[in-house]
């Protein structure tokens, strides 16, 4: 007999055939390897070089959907028309289980210009295994950054991920956008993630206004390997 969850993930499946999403940015993960195979530290000087690479490799088009295609652009725009702070897309099959799984989720969140108090951060735990459990590999990692919107991140799912990205990669992202708000003002800066089950792709979007036409959005954004 198909039970109820048998149902809902057969459903999931048949929808994820007819979506698409697919990691973008500058890869990062031979750095994040480097550093995690040296106890979660690296020099000073190819840090320097990797938020150098991120912050260069930005894109810019008329249109959202040419640089992050469809889903996680349409994504976006649902989301700004929302009204909504956070809002999160989660398509994953069964990740509970562990290893390899099917889909990916979005993550995206409406960069504040204000500061919040970190003593209210929560973090949930992953829905996902711990693959590094006891080795201090892995962090429960916020997919909507706490410091860019306070309390209404806590509510939304997070991912297992790299100390050393959660530490400065992520960080390296959110500081970006958060300088971005301070210039473009709120709801035109959105910090994003896409997750499937081994990588990430974490970046920010920004509307610089109707004005400047072939060049009206503004994407930087990094991928690193978890698992």
């Amino acid at each position: 007999m198909e039970t109820r969850s048998d149902k809902k993930r057969k459903q999931l499946v048949d929808d994820l055939k007819n979506r698409k999403s697919e990691h973008l940015g500058f890869d990062v993960t031979k750095t994040v390897k480097t550093a995690m195979d040296s106890g979660g530290k690296l020099e000073e000087e190819p840090r320097r070089k990797m938020k150098g690479d991120i912050a260069r490799n930005k894109y810019f088009a008329p249109d959202l959907q040419k640089i992050l295609g469809p889903d996680l652009a349409n994504h976006i725009h649902e989301h700004r028309k929302s009204g909504f702070t956070v809002m999160q897309d989660d398509k994953r099959v069964d990740p509970q289980k562990g290893g390899s799984y099917q889909g990916y989720m979005f993550s995206s969140t409406r960069v504040l210009n204000d500061t919040f108090d970190s003593q209210l951060k929560e973090i949930g735990e992953p829905r996902s295994p711990n693959p590094y459990s006891g080795t201090g590999e892995s962090h429960r990692a916020h997919t909507t950054p706490f410091n860019l919107a306070g309390v209404e991140t806590n509510s939304t799912r997070t991912v297992n991920a790299f100390s050393w990205a959660n530490i400065t990669v992520d960080s390296f992202i959110e500081s970006k956008a958060r300088a971005s708000v301070e210039k473009y003002d709120e709801g035109n800066v959105f910090h994003f993630r896409l997750d499937t089950h081994d990588r990430s792709s974490v970046g920010y979007a920004v509307d610089r206004g109707e004005d400047l036409e072939d060049k009206r959005w503004k994407v930087v954004v990094a991928q690193y390997q978890r698992k």
